[in-house]
C-alpha cells in the first residue's frame, strides 16, 4: 500500500520521535489523505499528532496539550528548549 507512495510530514521532533501534521481546511476528497496518513503511522507504531487550522487560534494550549498526550512524561517547554 505504501511502497509506491512516498510519505512526508509537516515536522517531525527527533527527540521524542514525534511526527506532526498541519491539516488546512481543504474540500471533502482531502480527507482521504488524512486517513491514509493516519493508517501509516498506525501500521507503523509512530507516534503522531494532527494539527488543524481552527486549532491555530489557540496553538499556545492545544499543541503543547496535544504533544503531551502523544509523548507523556515530556513538558512542552523543556521540549522547545531542546529543539532549538
Amino acid at each position: 500500500m505504501y511502497a509506491k507512495r512516498e510519505v512526508l510530514c509537516d515536522w517531525h521532533v527527533p527527540k521524542i520521535d514525534l511526527y506532526i501534521e498541519y491539516w488546512e481546511k481543504k474540500p471533502w476528497r482531502e480527507a482521504s489523505a488524512i486517513e491514509l496518513k493516519r493508517k501509516f503511522y498506525e501500521d507503523y507504531s509512530l507516534k503522531a499528532i494532527d494539527i488543524y487550522q481552527d486549532d491555530l487560534r489557540l496553538a499556545d494550549r492545544i499543541i503543547p496539550a496535544k504533544i503531551r498526550e502523544a509523548a507523556p512524561g515530556r513538558k512542552f517547554k523543556n521540549l522547545s528548549k531542546e529543539t532549538g
